[in-house]
């Protein structure tokens, strides 16, 4: 399990804690602190359960 897929579980469980940005084929999960560029196909959120910044 790489990075990009720790911090989509953590984010599946603190929702409010973070934000998805989407950059066409690539979305940015952060938390403020730091953050991951994810492939869309690698997804396993669904980004309009979260705050869109």
């Amino acid at each position: 399990m790489d990075i990009r897929d720790k911090v989509q579980i953590d984010a599946i469980k603190d929702r409010a804690g973070y934000s998805i940005c989407d950059y066409g084929t690539h979305v940015l999960i952060y938390n403020g602190t730091y953050g991951v560029y994810v492939q869309e196909e690698d997804m396993m959120l669904n980004p309009k359960c979260y705050e869109k910044k």
